[in-house]
């Protein structure tokens, strides 16, 4: 029922499926066992289908889904087996790791300021990375140049290296995803607005010689 339900896009309800069946095996097989590696495949891409925003940060499930991307990915290596699935999977493990980034500055701004230590978190850094560079890389060479997915992943790393302060990679990525998406958005839509507002601050830091 649930491959039924995702195929008429009832994503919630998939998920509703998926999970009975999930919480059904755990109850007779080991977390690893081979046999889980098509219902952690489901869950996760189930959990990415779930999203409202192709371009939003919002990712209610994402610590569900990186544990069951991680499981897969586990279990297919050490089967020895490569899937198609990865590109999306890369690129939850890549938004976990970026929003980790997030929350902990958020939770920990006051902490370190007080103290005037600068929190990198480099090690959440290089992961975000390491995974959107993984996504990219499959996707420049299996997607048309301006499929939308290239223009969400030239965003996400984008924020990333903006994050980081090289500002010149963010301007380069913002501006492949911007003309990705006049492409395929309404003039009016709201993630045009958002890459232009990007966009906008970055050529206003490089107008007066920040970068």
């Amino acid at each position: 029922m649930g491959d039924v339900e995702f195929k008429r896009e009832n994503f919630q309800e998939a998920h509703r499926y998926y999970r009975l069946a999930y919480d059904q095996r755990m109850t007779s097989l080991i977390r690893m066992d081979p046999g889980n590696s098509k219902i952690y495949k489901r869950l996760a891409k189930v959990l990415l289908y779930i999203r409202d925003n192709l371009f939003g940060y919002e990712f209610p499930n994402l610590i569900e889904a990186k544990t069951y991307v991680k499981s897969y990915i586990k279990i297919r290596k050490a089967q020895g087996k490569k899937s198609k699935s990865y590109a999306e999977f890369y690129f939850i493990l890549a938004l976990y790791y970026h929003q980790k980034i997030n929350c902990d500055e958020k939770n920990q701004v006051a902490f370190y300021l007080n103290r005037g230590i600068n929190n990198s978190n480099s090690i959440e850094r290089k992961k975000a990375l390491k995974f959107y560079k993984k996504f990219k890389s499959i996707w420049e060479k299996n997607l048309n140049s301006d499929h939308p997915y290239l223009a969400k992943i030239y965003d996400y790393l984008g924020s990333l290296y903006d994050n980081l302060n090289e500002k010149k990679k963010a301007l380069e990525l913002y501006e492949k995803c911007k003309n990705i998406i006049e492409k395929v958005l309404n003039s009016d839509h709201p993630d045009l607005a958002k890459i232009y507002n990007n966009l906008g601050n970055l050529y206003f830091m490089k107008s007066v010689k920040t970068f």
